[in-house]
Formats: C-alpha cells, structure tokens, sequence
C-alpha cells in the first residue's frame, strides 16, 4: 500500500549503470529495474535535452517493479542498440485511486 501511495521513493536500480561490469548490470544483460512502484502507473524516460524518450504503463497491481531493457527502441546510437553514456531522467506518475496523479522523479546514470 505504501508503494501504491508513492510514499516510499522509486528507485532505478542499477544506478549508475555500465554496460561492462558486473557490479552495475544483471550478468551483462542491458536491463533496469525501476522498484517500489505503484501497481498503476505511468513511467517517462526523458534525455538531457528533455525529449522523452519511453513511456511505459504498468498496469500490475501485485508488482511493484518494471524491467526496462536498456536498448533504446527509438534512440539507436553508436553502442549498438544502447542509449548513449549520460545522465538521463524519469518521471513516475501515480495512476492508482487515492494517489492518482502523484509524481515522483529523479536521474539515473549511464556510463561507458
């Protein structure tokens, strides 16, 4: 219930991520989690220019965290498919009843 009220902070987890080391990725795999969610909610991914970048909508009442798989889908650059190294930001807009439209933010940090 804490989560669905955004009470607890969200977090991006790993932060900062690299690409290269396994302290900062799961076994190299170009995935993030954001945890403590609610179970409905809107999640935007914005760069440094403050272009939105993704927009994913949980729609899961019994989980509290969204895998986000690295690869920009429309943001291709020269690592492959991965989003450039840089700071980038996230916004969480609560969608469940009693919270609806609460907001949190903050940055996460890709480094190459």
């Amino acid at each position: 219930a804490v989560f669905d009220r955004l009470e607890e902070q969200v977090r991006v987890v790993p932060n900062p991520f690299k690409s290269d080391d396994d302290l900062h990725t799961y076994n190299r795999q170009q995935n993030m989690r954001f945890i403590n969610l609610p179970g409905r909610c809107q999640i935007d991914l914005y760069d440094v220019t403050g272009q939105r970048i993704w927009t994913f909508f949980n729609n899961d009442p019994l989980k509290g965290e969204v895998a986000y798989l690295q690869f920009a889908e429309n943001r291709p650059s020269n690592f492959g498919e991965a989003m450039f190294p840089g700071i980038y930001f996230w916004k969480v807009t609560s969608l469940m009843p009693g919270s609806e439209g609460k907001k949190q933010q903050g940055t996460f940090l890709i480094i190459k």
